[in-house]
């Protein structure tokens, strides 16, 4: 029973932390530090631990009397921008004039023009950021297994400085989410057990950017419609000087399942396969915002009910997911594993943020693809304490070109080189440890060919991420 206390305890301190950057897409694959050593090669089909709860339920059948188990990885990336020519929309400074009579002057509506966007790079966007996990497994004489994981699926966390030159598309954007996972798992014979289990999913959302108002008023969105036709403009704010800020944040709870199967050759081959299913959130919360006082600007935008401080709406669907694993012992010594896993981000297709007033809806377009992961890995078996673990995977982006990358997740193909080991005590105490490099092409954005009313507002960014994440994980396991 202390036992178990003092793993609540621990989990809820850790819980309080989560993020990464630079993942595919935003999923971490951070889920086991024994797992890692093998760059997550045969995730469905190892079940060396409780952690496949989250792999594959149907693993637990492996996993003989009590387990439990609790991790920390610390991500440590890094994602420094690189300006190559980023334009923005301006207006020309000169236009015809149409009536000059007092108290206003009315112009022909503004054409826009292109010239170069302002601001610095940014600074490195990523941060060190821990990822806790945690695994319980029980194993009865019945051929049943149950099971509980607490974990960080997703996660995201980038941060620019405030005056950088993508400040309109980003400046700070952060997703937590702890994972709730029990979970149950039937013998059916020497060779078949399926597993199955449910997610009870927590999400926390932060999103901040600046808004260009100037150049919104220089466009004429604020002008009223005189009688003639022509529009009046108030506020001459000015493109790039006289920005705002906005900040929505929010959470919600989603729910979903996950399936597994688990097939044993003999007690050296097995094969596994393991889905997870999607997750919708309805994300509720609020949104503040920062507003230019240049002729009174703030004011009217009250009066009018427009960009002020209230509630903020939006859906978030993370993907499903499913992985085909294979395990195999060559001899006493050595023993190898393969995966393929594929993840469903096609059903993250546009972020639309819905105000409470009358402020229209701020849309970012992603578009992203289904993904594919391979990893290859090996453990060998030291001595009767010690285990060695390599790995090497690839892991494919999920998003389609330059057009289409953005600054809050500014992803590239990947390529893992992990390293692990493992040692166990008499007394029913074990640990691992292991540390992986990832290397990535340097993920470049071009939006100078996009016309999207999006980037006519934020601006065209150009440029590049000198880019690389490493892993530092420790994992402390109990059997009883």
């Amino acid at each position: 029973m202390r036992v178990k206390v003092g793993v609540l305890v621990v989990l809820a301190v850790l819980f309080g932390f989560s993020g990464s950057a630079m993942a595919s897409g935003f999923a971490l694959a951070e889920q086991s530090v024994s797992g890692l050593g093998n760059a997550f090669a045969g995730g469905a089909a190892s079940a060396e631990d409780a952690s496949t709860v989250w792999f594959n339920p149907a693993g637990m059948t492996r996993i003989k009397g009590k387990q439990a188990m609790a991790a920390m990885h610390v991500i440590i990336p890094k994602a420094k921008f690189t300006n190559k020519g980023s334009l923005a929309a301006t207006t020309p400074i000169v236009a015809e004039t149409v009536n000059t009579t007092p108290p206003h002057a009315t112009i022909t509506p503004a054409i826009p023009s292109f010239g170069l966007m302002g601001g610095g790079n940014g600074g490195d966007a990523g941060g060190a950021a821990p990822v806790p996990n945690a695994y319980y497994v029980e194993t009865f004489d019945t051929g049943w297994s149950f099971g509980l994981g607490i974990n960080v699926p997703f996660g995201l966390s980038t941060e620019y400085d405030r005056n950088w030159v993508g400040r309109y598309h980003g400046v700070k954007s952060e997703v937590q989410t702890i994972n709730l996972n029990p979970a149950a798992a039937h013998k059916v014979n020497d060779n078949f057990s399926y597993g199955f289990g449910v997610s009870i999913q927590h999400l926390d959302a932060s999103l901040s950017n600046a808004v260009d108002f100037g150049l919104l008023d220089a466009l004429g969105f604020f002008d009223p419609v005189l009688t003639d036709g022509t529009k009046d403009p108030v506020f001459l704010m000015t493109p790039q000087g006289d920005d705002g800020f906005t900040e929505a944040e929010g959470d919600s709870w989603g729910f979903g399942f996950n399936i597994g199967f688990l097939y044993e050759f003999d007690d050296s081959k097995r094969v596994g396969f393991a889905y997870r299913s999607k997750i919708e959130h309805d994300v509720d919360g609020d949104v503040t915002w920062a507003l230019p006082t240049t002729n009174n600007f703030h004011l009217a935008m009250a009066a009018n009910n427009t960009f002020q401080n209230g509630g903020v709406k939006v859906d978030i669907k993370l993907p499903s997911s499913a992985s085909l694993s294979y395990y195999q012992d060559v001899n006493e010594k050595l023993s190898f594993m393969v995966d393929i896993q594929w993840t469903e981000w096609s059903v993250l297709d546009k972020l639309v943020l819905n105000y409470a007033d009358t402020t229209p809806d701020g849309v970012t377009t992603f578009e992203w693809d289904d993904t594919m992961r391979y990893s290859v890995g090996v453990t060998y078996q030291y001595n009767d304490k010690c285990k060695l673990r390599g790995g090497i995977a690839f892991d494919e982006t999920p998003i389609p070109n330059e057009v289409l990358r953005g600054v809050r997740v500014p992803g590239e193909d990947r390529t893992w080189l992990t390293l692990g080991g493992s040692h166990s005590f008499d007394n029913g105490w074990s640990f691992d440890l292991a540390y992986a490099h990832i290397m990535t092409d340097d993920p470049k954005i071009n939006k100078v060919n996009s016309f999207t009313s999006e980037d006519v507002t934020r601006g065209w960014i150009n440029g590049e991420y000198d880019a690389s994440v490493s892993i530092i994980s420790g994992q402390l396991n109990y059997n009883f």
